[in-house]
């Protein structure tokens, strides 16, 4: 489990309320992901009891099955099992399209 700052749950709650299942936590953790591509690093962006937002530099695939390890501070890693929903494309200016 992790262990939040209760303030900081609560700032989540007020911003996202409505618009998602699980509220979502500003979190930059490194995670390794071993996918059908091979290894990659990343780095979370977000993360809620629902999924996680990880910018990697490599695109996976909608629907990509993979394991990752996620580093987080003071802790053990967690060993998590993901699927990828939705992928950003960033445009060749270096915007999200």
């Amino acid at each position: 489990m992790i262990a939040l700052e209760r303030q900081e749950v609560e700032m989540n709650l007020a911003q996202t309320a409505g618009q998602r299942k699980h509220p979502r936590v500003d979190l930059s953790w490194s995670v390794l992901m071993l996918t059908p591509e091979g290894k990659m690093v990343g780095k979370t962006e977000n993360i809620s009891c629902g999924g996680a937002y990880i910018r990697c530099s490599t695109l996976l695939s909608k629907n990509d099955l993979f394991t990752m390890t996620i580093q987080t501070p003071n802790r053990e890693p967690l060993h998590i099992g993901a699927e990828v929903i939705w992928i950003d494309i960033p445009s060749p200016a270096g915007r999200l399209a």
